[in-house]
């Protein structure tokens, strides 16, 4: 299992700062310059909001990665446990878009993109370290295990899946 960031829309409280640092962080630079000169605002998660809830939506970096299995130019591939794209080799065909599950890819400007974790962060993902209200999770095979191992214990999942 790939490790993938979770928000809780309990916690989320629709401030979008999650969305500008995903943006800045994409683009290497701020996404509010003076002058003008401002980076192309371009988040790799979208802030869904309803009328009683608002939560970000971003890549589960499935294990199976249907977005990768279905891009006919191989530009979307697992690399280190998570689920990349190389726009360079993207065609904009959009096939990514249609089989990811859980609608987490765009295509702009004939490019797919999607969050990759933040993986050339060395303080991780930007969105994780700017939520005020600490929504975001970053969750791991060994979490799942430990939280698998906490329900079992209290009777909460006796038939979940041993596999994790």
């Amino acid at each position: 299992m790939n490790a993938f960031i979770v928000a809780d829309p309990r916690r989320c409280i629709g401030c979008a700062a999650c969305e500008v640092a995903c943006a800045a962080a994409a683009a290497g630079q701020s996404v509010f310059a003076p002058g003008g000169q401002a980076a192309v605002f371009s988040p790799r998660l979208h802030l869904v909001a309803e009328a009683a809830v608002t939560a970000p939506v971003q890549c589960r970096q499935c294990a199976d990665a249907p977005c990768a299995a279905i891009c006919p130019r191989g530009a979307i591939r697992m690399a280190e446990g998570v689920v990349t794209v190389d726009s360079g080799l993207c065609i904009g065909c959009k096939m990514c878009m249609v089989a990811c599950p859980v609608g987490a890819i765009e295509v702009r400007g004939g490019r797919a993109s999607k969050c990759q974790l933040c993986t050339d962060r060395p303080e991780g993902p930007a969105c994780m370290q700017v939520c005020p209200a600490e929504a975001f999770t970053l969750v791991r095979a060994q979490t799942l295990r430990a939280e698998l191992v906490r329900r079992r214990a209290a009777g909460v999942c006796p038939a979940a899946d041993a596999r994790l």
